[in-house]
């Protein structure tokens, strides 16, 4: 008993993936060839599978397929119909406008084809159990003999393009223009923000990266996520940065962004005021200049509750858009959990953690993933964070290319008493370090670990690079 696909491999489709693959075709005919591997039966939606046939069809053909001529070809299609219907407007028009940005093609065949596998493979796993739990059931052998044949068929039909096969001189190439590039112009391969502890400690942020940024509360990380996302994007105006706030809601996000932006221009209006209203006339001139500051590459998601795949589906969305090299996801902990299905919070955790690193790679941008750490830091007489305080931090820390800590020691030394008779020199300390950050990177990939020190003025929301060192 061969058993067919059930609502669970239905499940697994990404049919924005294939709308903006469809509309990208139809937008550049020219990319096609390095596309297609991909097949009609590869499509979820029975609409899109049409849809493709008929497009390569008339490509192979040597014609143009655009908006017109499939409109022609699948007149009176049902599977068509039904997608407009759905659509309330000409499908066809709606996918023109829904097409991906030509560099985001190839990564909506792959994740095409990576949905597509897996559906087979399920369905492979529930006619193995099929066949083996038969009332009259078959020979072990051949049931074994079964699923290893239909899953080495299936190996063989979800191998990867030609175009994603590079010859390692070809690679060396690249590698070695870019370098040419970076001398040349001064700059660095990565996206830079403006602050040391990312340009020069990583050299910017580079696609693919998953950087996680961890820290105990009051010690400043959302606002480092802030100044990174602010700084991504004043520096690469071209470049969209997309901040996926779970807790602080945009309001409150650009309370702090016009308050960090007024002070670093020299009229300094304190987040908190703005936030409960006390601002003076003269407060409101100068947030008002602070606004005209704001990048408009600057996107904000309101986001009282996200999951892995509201991720995945945001930043599909924002690719089509274009570019997008940087986005933040405060935080965590507070993320929706995929089924535990028996695992542990490890587990459940190193799930979010490894997907968010696949969809950075697929995305071509980086991802900053702000994270909570275990109170056993508070038992320490030092209480610097080290690896082992990310909550969960074998998965986490597997995961991540960079992993950063924020710490500030005039926290702590505020809520120590001093011993009698030091007073005065217990407040000349914390007054010294008062405005001092450390970003302590105890994980890098491709750079050395150590500790880079900012300048944060928390009733700002301001961080900046030490003055006099650049």
């Amino acid at each position: 008993m061969i058993i067919s696909k059930g609502h669970a491999q239905l499940e697994i489709a990404n049919v924005e993936a294939e709308q903006d693959l469809i509309g990208c075709i139809i937008a550049n005919n020219g990319q096609y060839a390095e596309l297609s591997h991909i097949k009609p039966h590869h499509m979820v939606e029975a609409g899109h599978a049409r849809l493709w046939e008929s497009l390569s069809r008339q490509i192979d053909s040597g014609g143009t397929a655009n908006a017109a001529s499939l409109r022609s070809a699948l007149r009176g299609d049902r599977a068509i119909d039904d997608l407009t219907a759905a659509a309330g407007r000409d499908y066809l028009s709606l996918l023109c406008e829904k097409a991906a940005h030509p560099s985001w093609a190839q990564d909506c065949a792959t994740a095409i084809i990576d949905d597509w596998t897996r559906r087979e493979a399920m369905t492979i796993g529930q006619n193995v159990i099929a066949l083996a739990s038969e009332t009259n059931p078959r020979p072990a052998l051949e049931v074994l003999s079964y699923a290893r044949n239909a899953l080495a068929d299936l190996e063989t039909q979800s191998g990867v393009s030609e175009s994603q096969f590079q010859a390692a001189p070809d690679v060396g190439a690249s590698v070695l223009t870019q370098l040419a590039e970076q001398m040349r112009s001064g700059k660095t391969l990565g996206k830079r923000c403006g602050l040391r502890c990312v340009d020069r400690r990583m050299g910017g942020f580079h696609k693919g990266a998953l950087i996680i940024l961890g820290g105990r509360p009051s010690m400043g990380k959302t606002a480092l996520a802030r100044a990174f996302a602010h700084g991504c994007a004043v520096e690469n105006p071209k470049d969209q940065v997309l901040f996926l706030g779970i807790e602080m809601s945009p309001d409150e996000m650009l309370q702090r962004e016009l308050a960090a932006i007024s002070a670093s221009a020299g009229d300094g209006v304190e987040y908190r005021d703005i936030a409960m209203g006390k601002v003076r006339p003269e407060e409101m001139s100068a947030l008002r200049r602070a606004h005209a500051q704001v990048p408009a590459n600057l996107i904000l998601q309101d986001v009282p509750s996200l999951s892995i795949d509201d991720v995945r589906r945001s930043i599909w969305s924002r690719k089509r858009k274009g570019p997008l090299s940087l986005v933040v996801i405060d935080y965590l902990q507070i993320m929706r959990r995929p089924e535990a299905r028996g695992r542990n919070e490890t587990a459940v955790l190193g799930e979010i953690t490894s997907t968010l690193k696949q969809i950075a790679r697929q995305a071509g941008c980086a991802v900053v993933l702000l994270s909570q750490l275990s109170r056993q830091v508070e038992s320490r007489e030092d209480k610097r964070p080290q690896l082992s305080d990310l909550r969960e931090s074998g998965s986490i820390e597997q995961d991540a290319d960079f992993v950063f800590f924020v710490y500030r020691e005039s926290y702590y030394l505020e809520r120590q008493k001093p011993k009698k008779g030091n007073e005065f020199e217990h407040e000349m300390a914390v007054a010294d370090l008062q405005t001092a950050m450390e970003v302590i990177c105890a994980k890098a990939r491709r750079a050395p670990v150590g500790t880079d020190m900012q300048t944060y003025q928390a009733e700002f929301d301001l961080i900046t690079d030490p003055r006099g060192e650049a």
